[in-house]
């Protein structure tokens, strides 16, 4: 429910430019998620295959990048790590694990979306950075060295997909407060 309804406010945020003046373009959209929203914006982006979550071409078209730092993108290796996550979040997240555990939430194997009638060599009109810090012991870096690996064989193209695993320090929440942070994505962001 909840990649639904940020995906319906995506949507909110493009369409009801054309209604009103906005204070921003909604045809150059840069979203950032940290944690949970990490996950939620990959499963948005990519194809979860989930027909609840479909964004509209004009929206894959206005996400021109894309930050997620500290993300959870494959639940059971995430699990492998911190097995006390199951009872405490996991389970009520997403119910007790299916056939094959939490695979079918897993970013790091989701496909890229196809916009109608662009074949999947078609060059990805979106950059993709993703942070994490070296300080964070809520989520293990892994999760997102795995997402990159998967971004990268999506994206080959050089440019398309960064990664920074050695310029923050802090805590899991903590690290979006500091002048590091708000540094490594305002450089990225002024490369838009």
């Amino acid at each position: 429910m909840h990649a639904e309804d940020l995906c319906a406010f995506f949507h909110f945020v493009i369409d009801s430019a054309k209604e009103s003046r906005v204070p921003y373009d909604p045809e150059r959209i840069i979203v950032i998620g940290h944690s949970c929203s990490a996950h939620i914006i990959a499963c948005i982006l990519l194809d979860s295959s989930d027909p609840r979550i479909v964004p509209s071409p004009r929206l894959l078209d206005a996400v021109k990048a894309v930050v997620l730092t500290e993300g959870i993108y494959d639940l059971d290796k995430l699990l492998e790590t911190f097995p006390a996550y199951q009872e405490w979040f996991i389970e009520p997240a997403f119910g007790p694990p299916g056939e094959g555990g939490y695979r079918r939430f897993s970013a790091v194997e989701f496909p890229p979306r196809q916009r109608d009638g662009e074949s999947e060599a078609a060059p990805p009109k979106t950059r993709w950075l993703l942070l994490h810090s070296k300080g964070d012991t809520l989520v293990d870096t892994p999760q997102t060295t795995a997402m990159y690996a998967h971004l990268k064989h999506l994206y080959p193209q050089n440019g398309v997909v960064e990664l920074n695993t050695d310029d923050l320090e802090d805590e899991h929440d903590a690290l979006l407060a500091t002048d590091g942070y708000v540094e490594i994505v305002k450089k990225f962001v002024e490369g838009i």
